[in-house]
């Protein structure tokens, strides 16, 4: 079963577009071992913006809603939105169709990283029920209005500082109710909201967890794997041969940065 469609995770317009997660050797073993992704909690990540809302947005409310909402009611909000990221994970693609030399930068400290790639398509194939995709939006938050009723908005924008990652996210959420924990999308009652379903949801909750892993099949979500550039010869032998022992049956190739300049 194929992830789950939501109005605010909107696809790109070319659903065939190739994307890409740069990582460390490490982390590529871990994904071959686990045959799964990991989605981590949007809380521990780098960017500590994540799940936030713009500063226009509180500039602009008073113009937008009067006096229908009052501050206690926002506050309350407030409180939501930030306590909810713990519950919130996040598994970050680059939205390319051809290599980033900047990505390769950013994501790998030296030549012993990994890209996969693969499009839109298989990844949202690949998914299960309740887990969202889409793209980012990247606004000012000095000055632009994030869209608000839904704190899946504060998922899918970012600071413009960050447009250079062009990102494709999945994302899952969850609901701590009791002794139990609900799914976004997936899971009653969560598929309805907290009020009709007669829960209350306790974001505030203490979550060990860092993250989720979803179980994936690789060689139908995986085109191919390419090695960074300069990387020495043993090492790509021994992504090959790593690759081959957990079963990857896709093509392993050098980066094209890698191919010589012609004069």
């Amino acid at each position: 079963m194929p992830a789950t469609n939501h109005p605010i995770f909107q696809a790109p317009r070319d659903i065939n577009i190739c994307i890409w997660r740069y990582m460390d050797f490490a982390k590529y073993v871990s994904l071959l071992d686990q045959s799964s992704l990991f989605f981590a909690r949007a809380d521990i990540l780098d960017d500590p913006y994540e799940g936030a809302i713009s500063y226009a947005n509180i500039k602009l409310r008073p113009k937008i809603y009067g006096n229908k909402i009052s501050d206690s009611m926002f506050k309350i909000l407030s409180n939501i939105n930030y306590s909810a990221r713990k519950w919130t994970y996040i598994n970050c693609w680059h939205m390319n169709n051809s290599e980033s030399a900047a990505m390769w930068k950013l994501y790998s400290q030296t030549n012993e990283a990994i890209a996969i790639k693969t499009t839109y398509s298989n990844l949202f194939n690949n998914l299960s029920e309740g887990i969202f995709v889409g793209i980012v939006h990247y606004i000012d938050y000095e000055k632009d209005w994030m869209p608000e009723g839904s704190n899946f908005f504060n998922y899918v924008h970012k600071r413009k500082s960050f447009q250079h990652e062009n990102e494709l996210r999945a994302l899952i959420h969850e609901m701590p109710t009791g002794d139990k924990i609900y799914r976004v999308g997936r899971d009653n009652p969560a598929l309805n909201s907290p009020i009709e379903a007669k829960v209350t949801i306790d974001y505030k909750r203490d979550n060990p967890e860092t993250g989720r892993l979803v179980q994936v099949d690789l060689n139908t979500l995986i085109s191919k794997v390419y090695i960074a550039p300069t990387s020495p010869d043993w090492y790509f032998n021994l992504v090959k041969n790593v690759s081959v022992k957990y079963g990857l049956n896709v093509p392993i190739e050098r980066s094209l940065l890698d191919k010589k300049p012609l004069f």
